[in-house]
């Protein structure tokens, strides 16, 4: 599938769930930092899915400057929706802040996305597992 394909499928699911930010084809091409902080934010909030995962300055898009807390933002992302989902996703961190790959964290994102649209995830069983360190395909 084309980027600009999963761009449109991402932009649909996500519009779907959340207003703001809104759903750019270039931000979602190339998704910077912050966006997809936003992105998850918003989702969150809004659907509740995840919530208690991100806690003190991670709630907080600047309090995230360095690329190693970015990288680790995204990491504990990822692994929350495989602990979550029991499926594993394509998407590397480093790739994702360095801005490669859009296609991979396009689907992360419409991924998550439909996960949070779900109701039979039990969201906070997979956080508090997550916080106690379990790693997504260990559990």
């Amino acid at each position: 599938m084309s980027l600009e394909e999963l761009v449109a499928i991402t932009k649909d699911v996500i519009s779907a769930i959340i207003s703001k930010p809104k759903m750019a084809e270039k931000l979602l091409s190339k998704p910077p930092f912050r966006f997809l902080h936003d992105v998850f934010s918003g989702i969150t909030t809004t659907t509740g899915f995840a919530e208690g995962l991100m806690q003190g300055d991670e709630l907080n898009s600047a309090s995230i400057t360095d690329k190693s807390a970015k990288i680790a933002y995204l990491e504990k992302l990822f692994n929350f929706l495989g602990v979550c989902t029991g499926k594993s996703y394509e998407v590397r961190a480093a790739k994702v802040v360095a801005g490669l790959e859009p296609e991979n964290t396009n689907i992360f994102l419409t991924a998550f996305a439909e996960a949070a649209s779900d109701s039979s995830y039990d969201t906070n069983a997979a956080v508090e597992r997550c916080l106690n360190g379990e790693q997504a395909g260990t559990g």
